[in-house]
């Protein structure tokens, strides 16, 4: 992955967070309802699929592209691509030049809507999502793989 002229090393890649190779659902009784092939999308693109810690993912692209390059205070538009790079329209009527727009705004993503020219309708659940971190014993989830289990009222997930 390209970031302005700089590569990202796996290394940076890991400090941030996992690659994902399979992702499994199952039902409350632990049968088999599907397997998603994480992976097998993964080289298909030719790029890994990861779980990352957005916090950590933001501190090391600050300290890659560096804090002055930054900016947390400007509403995005709009995104341009071309051959040249890319530019985002901001909200003051500036642009923002370079050789790559990560999209990282979440899951309204105006980055994706327009650049994939697809737009998402979200509809509200009646299910609350409650996030955590705890330790974990890869024993029982191996490294790079997700589980989830779709019980008749719950679901929940694992990492």
């Amino acid at each position: 992955m390209l970031v302005g002229k700089v590569q990202i090393a796996g290394e940076l890649l890991d400090s941030v967070g996992r690659e994902i190779v399979e992702s499994h659902i199952v039902d409350g009784r632990d049968r088999p309802l599907m397997t998603l092939p994480i992976r097998q999308a993964s080289t298909e693109v030719g790029a890994p699929s990861m779980d990352v810690d957005r916090r950590r993912l933001q501190e090391a692209m600050i300290e890659l592209i560096g804090a002055d390059r930054y900016d947390f205070d400007s509403e995005v538009t709009g995104v341009e691509q071309g051959d040249e790079g890319a530019a985002l329209r901001i909200a003051d009527g500036s642009r923002a030049e370079g050789d790559l727009v990560l999209g990282g705004d979440g899951i309204h993503s105006l980055i994706r809507d327009e650049v994939l020219e697809q737009s998402v309708n979200l509809k509200r659940s009646r299910y609350e999502v409650i996030e955590g971190l705890a330790p974990f014993d890869e024993g029982h989830l191996p490294r790079g793989r997700h589980k989830q289990v779709w019980g008749p009222k719950a679901r929940c997930g694992v990492g």
